[in-house]
């Protein structure tokens, strides 16, 4: 009796895990980035991770850009074999990404869909390679947010500046004020400043719950134009929470643009000579 018991839920097991996973076998993420010098234009479809179990099998996606309209449109799918053991992992050696590509593209503020759902816009003019993806179980959740790869922020800092882990705000601008103010020091220069922030959701390495997850308020700060001899600029990306009433930040990211030197021009989480 216990041993049908027991098959009867390893059974169960493997068909709601196959069933899952057949649910799984879907574009999750489209991300797309533009070569502005050549024209060329890459989209990357990503399922997301997926279980260690999983295999790829083959994939039927296509790419139209319809320039006429500035819309790029994602078709197809991307289709995994059947899980047909009790065992999985919980790594994401699974994840698989296709990239697709088009030539003579230009950059323009193009609507980005997947099977005829609209995910979002995709501005390739001033920003050619975008930093979020596209989410498609977002686009069919209206309560869900755009997504944005951790893995982007590998390379930056997180102590460019101290005590920022104390910092506490009412409300966000007040929160990120220390990385607001004293810019431009002066009358000299070019200086500029952009901030800007909203919902979203983690995906990359460790971070791919489905969107359903809690959300988290992302702000981007970038400023330019320092009269310093060899930084030009920095730029941060943070991710605030709110709890006890305030607001908070859990990470914070940053790198500096350098104004001289092998760096010149480049960013770097390192301090520029």
């Amino acid at each position: 009796m216990v041993r049908t018991e027991k098959a009867s839920l390893i059974a169960m097991a493997i068909l709601l895990m196959t069933g899952s996973q057949a649910a799984q076998a879907r574009a999750m993420y489209v991300c797309p980035q533009l070569d502005s010098a050549t024209g060329k234009l890459s989209v990357r479809v990503s399922t997301g991770c997926m279980t260690g179990m999983a295999r790829y099998k083959d994939n039927t996606l296509a790419l139209d850009v319809d320039q006429n309209h500035a819309m790029i449109k994602v078709t197809g799918d991307i289709t995994y074999h059947p899980i047909e053991s009790p065992i999985v992992t919980g790594d994401c050696a699974g994840a698989k990404s296709i990239t697709l590509e088009a030539v003579n593209v230009e950059a323009r503020r193009y609507s980005v869909s997947y099977d005829g759902v609209s995910l979002g816009l995709a501005d390739l003019i001033e920003n050619p390679a975008p930093k979020a993806c596209l989410s498609v179980r977002s686009a069919a959740d209206p309560n869900a947010y755009p997504t944005v790869d951790r893995s982007i922020y590998a390379d930056w800092s997180q102590d460019m500046i101290a005590g920022w882990r104390d910092w506490r705000g009412s409300d966000p601008v007040s929160l990120m004020a220390p990385l607001l103010a004293n810019h431009p020091e002066g009358e000299k220069g070019n200086p500029t400043l952009s901030f800007s922030f909203g919902k979203r959701h983690w995906v990359g390495i460790g971070y791919s719950l489905p969107p359903g997850r809690r959300p988290f308020l992302g702000v981007t700060i970038e400023r330019q134009g320092f009269l310093d001899d060899s930084v030009a600029g920095d730029r941060y990306f943070a991710e605030l929470r709110f709890e006890d009433g305030a607001w908070r930040i859990e990470h914070l990211w940053g790198q500096w643009l350098c104004a001289r030197g092998h760096r010149a021009g480049q960013w770097s989480a390192e301090l520029c000579a």
